[in-house]
C-alpha cells in the first residue's frame, strides 16, 4: 500500500480534470445554444416585422413631366411606370407623391431627365 491519499493520487487528479473539463464543455455548449436560439427567434421577429411593414418607394410623375415637351411627354409616362413596376417586383409598395402628405426623401424615386 501507498501513503498517496486518494485526493493527490494522480488516477483521481485526472479524473477530476476530465469532469471539469466535461462540465466546462457542457456550460459552453449551453450558453451557445441558448444565444443561438435566441438570435433565431429575433432573426425570425425581424422578418415578421419586414412582412408587416413593406418597404416604400414614392414617384412623383408631375416632376418627370416638369419640363417635358407634348413628343416626351408619352415616354416619360412609360419611363416612370417602368421603375413604378420594377420598384413593384422587388416588394415595394409604390405611391404617387399626390397621394402622399408627407415623406423622407430617401423613399422619392429620382427622376432621369433625359433629352428625349
Amino acid at each position: 500500500m501507498t501513503d498517496e491519499s486518494p485526493v493527490t493520487h494522480p488516477e483521481v487528479q485526472q479524473q477530476a480534470a476530465t469532469g471539469q473539463t466535461v462540465v466546462v464543455t457542457a456550460l459552453i455548449a449551453g450558453i451557445v445554444g441558448g444565444l443561438s436560439g435566441y438570435g433565431m427567434s429575433r432573426w425570425h421577429e425581424s422578418q415578421l416585422d419586414l412582412r408587416a411593414r413593406p418597404r416604400v418607394a414614392v414617384v412623383s410623375y408631375a416632376e418627370a413631366l416638369e419640363d417635358a415637351s407634348a413628343e416626351q411627354v408619352a415616354a416619360r409616362m412609360a419611363e416612370m411606370d417602368a421603375k413604378a413596376q420594377r420598384l413593384s417586383d422587388a416588394g415595394f409598395v409604390v405611391f404617387n407623391d399626390n397621394a402622399v402628405v408627407a415623406s423622407p426623401s430617401g423613399l422619392r424615386v429620382p427622376v432621369g431627365r433625359k433629352d428625349d
